[in-house]
């Protein structure tokens, strides 16, 4: 299972990491991004430009869970959950948006 928290290649420039955050981040067991979206030589088959982790199975979702929750908190200094948005959709076709109710946050609409 592939988990990821947004690295600086996809936040606004105010909303960038400081190098202690992203130092934190790999401190706290995630891999650092490997490549930036829009280098030229196109996208690795491994790695990512967020900060991620793969889970092997059985996949501990306790634990993953306790590390979303301290990197919201911890390094993008989210105080209630009733503070996050999600956006999902389908990367081949950029129309389609997808829903999760059973999340109980809002959902942000593309534009």
């Amino acid at each position: 299972m592939r988990v990821e928290a947004v690295g600086n290649a996809y936040l606004a420039p105010a909303a960038r990491l400081t190098d202690e955050s992203l130092a934190s981040m790999v401190a706290m067991g995630w891999h650092a991004p490997t490549f930036q979206p829009d280098d030229e030589s196109g996208e690795p088959t491994d790695g990512s430009p967020n900060f991620f982790l793969d889970a092997a199975r059985p996949v501990p979702y306790g634990q993953l869970a306790a590390l979303a929750v301290r990197t919201l908190r911890e390094i993008f200094r989210v105080g209630h959950p009733g503070l996050l948005k999600y956006m999902a959709g389908c990367s081949a076709e950029k129309h389609v948006s997808i829903r999760f109710p059973s999340l109980g946050i809002k959902r942000e609409v593309r534009a």
